[in-house]
């Protein structure tokens, strides 16, 4: 008899953690957590209300990824009751986000550079923007750069970029402009149109520096739904040609 309660025991566990078909898949859960995490820490960086900010890019999180906020919450309370299945998501998602902040999927290495030296990570902005459709759509940068570039020298402009919608175009521009003494300008450019790592390259003419400019543009439309793309991680590189 002992031994027949073990086996319905086991068997009633069995049905109960099996994923009704209105819960969201294991894998579905990490992607949106791990974008809720980014869309929070983006929010908390902002200038604006944390709040608002929350609840405008967490709404853009679950357009990415088609669920309706109900639905998420739904799923999410269904995985609370099975602990073992929570627990593995929380896991993966974890270890995306240490990924994240412990490299920026560039070399380790390049974290590292000092702002001196034969190689040298001269940015001095934040790690971390958010551009937007229906509000700022780019990020830009100016670098005074007195003796940290020479002519001759090569810059690398280095950062990861993910858009966070599932429908429309996806498409920006970077471009890098270095200004010279007399205020010339060399510049270079280049489309992205992949999530991921980027790289822009520039060798620097043979006159005397100014200023490392930049910017990185969303080419995307207003939309009634807020398309949204993370720049993240940037790296301005920049490595001592062997004449100077």
């Amino acid at each position: 008899m002992s031994l027949l309660l073990v086996e319905m025991a086991l068997l009633l566990l069995s049905c109960d953690s099996q994923r009704p078909s209105d819960v969201l898949s294991e894998k579905k859960m990490e992607r949106i957590l791990y974008d809720l995490h980014i869309a929070q820490a983006i929010a908390k960086n902002s200038t604006d209300s944390t709040d608002y900010k929350m609840v405008l890019y967490a709404n853009a999180v679950y357009d990415k990824h088609g669920v309706k906020p109900a639905d998420f919450e739904h799923s999410l309370e269904w995985y609370t009751r099975h602990s073992d299945q929570l627990f593995t998501i929380y896991k993966n998602v974890d270890q995306k986000i240490a990924e994240l902040t412990s490299s920026s999927s560039w070399s380790v290495e390049a974290l590292t550079y000092a702002t001196t030296g034969d190689t040298a990570n001269i940015w001095t902005d934040r790690n971390l923007y958010l551009l937007s459709s229906n509000g700022t759509n780019r990020l830009s940068f100016y670098i005074p750069t007195d003796t940290m570039v020479s002519p001759r020298d090569k810059l690398e402009f280095l950062f990861d970029t993910q858009w966070m919608y599932s429908e429309g175009q996806k498409s920006a521009t970077v471009m890098m402009i270095v200004r010279f003494d007399n205020d010339s300008l060399q510049f270079a450019n280049s489309q992205l149109l992949t999530t991921g790592k980027q790289r822009l390259v520039l060798r620097v003419g043979n006159r005397q520096v100014k200023s490392v400019e930049g910017l990185v543009y969303m080419q995307s439309d207003w939309n009634e739904k807020t398309r949204l793309m993370v720049v993240s991680n940037p790296l301005l590189l920049r490595y001592k040609s062997k004449g100077n």
